[in-house]
């Protein structure tokens, strides 16, 4: 039977796409870069990358939200400070908290029968504020950040941090839902719990394998039912 619902935030939540769109856009017009599909595309890979090397412990994340921004700047030939445009981007960025299609509905519904564990590999200056302004603190039990726990997903470190801090924790009594392969579910995994992984995109799947899958999250509920 499970009793812990960990759920990510970012894309499983709150709608980061929608809220990066939005940062990224700001973020363009003021440093004078033109909002092409091309350049945010651009933008995308170089992040992409930067995050999968912070999962993979390859980058610090000081070193890769930086390095991002200076990549992008030698593609697209613009001198600007790297630190002064993370900052910038983060400010726009914790002003949106848009929710993922169905996810306030199922918060309300897994409210009060699970406890809900939010754990996010997200920034405290970004994500604290969204937290807020979407009101999470009242679905959620405990809220972990990254940052602030000091490892990331899919680090066992992060899990295991996170499972001290949590009242009568059973590992066999928990699951986690979330949208990436990569620090979701292989975290899950690292730490032996049960995954779901919310893949509303339709992407095919890697080597990692989730113990479920779901398009939507109105499906999450009978998920839950099967354990």
């Amino acid at each position: 039977m499970i009793k812990f619902v960990l759920m990510d935030l970012d894309d499983t939540i709150l709608n980061f796409s929608l809220a990066e769109q939005k940062a990224l856009a700001r973020t363009f017009e003021e440093l004078g870069i033109s909002v092409t599909e091309e350049n945010v595309a651009l933008y995308s890979r170089i992040n992409s990358s930067v995050w999968s090397k912070i999962e993979k412990g390859e980058l610090t994340r000081s070193e890769a939200l930086i390095q991002r921004f200076a990549l992008l700047f030698a593609h697209v030939g613009v001198q600007a400070d790297p630190h002064k445009t993370n900052d910038f981007y983060f400010a726009t960025l914790s002003q949106n908290a848009d929710f993922i299609a169905g996810a306030k509905e199922l918060l309300e519904e897994l409210k009060g029968k699970y406890s809900l564990i939010a754990v996010s590999n997200g920034n405290s200056v970004v994500q604290w504020p969204r937290i807020k302004k979407a009101h999470l603190e009242d679905y959620f039990d405990k809220i972990f950040i990254s940052q602030e726990v000091g490892f990331d997903k899919p680090s066992e470190k992060f899990f295991i941090k996170c499972f001290e801090q949590i009242e009568n924790f059973n590992r066999d009594e928990a699951i986690i839902l979330g949208d990436r392969l990569s620090s979701d579910v292989l975290g899950g995994q690292n730490a032996r719990i049960k995954t779901c992984w919310f893949n509303e995109k339709g992407e095919v799947a890697t080597n990692i394998k989730p113990d479920f899958e779901i398009h939507s999250l109105s499906e999450f509920m009978g998920v839950l039912e099967q354990l």
